[in-house]
């Protein structure tokens, strides 16, 4: 998905290769080639072989911080101490589904109309 905004985003760049200004001619060159070198190189090949290098030490984080983030962490629900915190919800394909509100006689609601009372909008009529 990066490398695929990296090239729309190069391919915007390249009209100013053909500019009639030699300023303009290097930006955009120097520009698209950085985008796609950062997009190419770095991300895909210098990330990924650092991050084997490193190895655990890449998750590694403050102790406050780590604290924090076993407490209310994206993963909280998967943690062996809570095994059964979804258990009682019901799965999707369970349910019946909702039903579909009939349409109130009358058209369509004034203007500024919010609950059904009193409008505080005034229309030019």
């Amino acid at each position: 998905m990066i490398t695929v905004a990296a090239v729309i985003f190069a391919v915007a760049l390249l009209p100013l290769v053909s500019s009639g200004l030699t300023l303009l001619k290097l930006i955009g060159c120097g520009l698209a080639l950085a985008v796609l070198v950062d997009a190419t190189v770095v991300r895909g090949v210098l990330v990924p072989a650092f991050m084997q290098l490193t190895g655990h030490a890449n998750w590694w984080a403050p102790r406050r911080l780590s604290a924090l983030h076993r407490r209310v962490g994206p993963d909280r629900r998967d943690h062996p101490a809570h095994p059964a915190a979804h258990a009682e919800l019901p799965a999707a394909r369970d349910r019946a589904p909702a039903p579909v509100p009939e349409k109130q006689p009358g058209g369509p609601r004034a203007r500024g109309s919010h609950d059904g009372g009193p409008s505080a909008v005034y229309t030019d009529s």
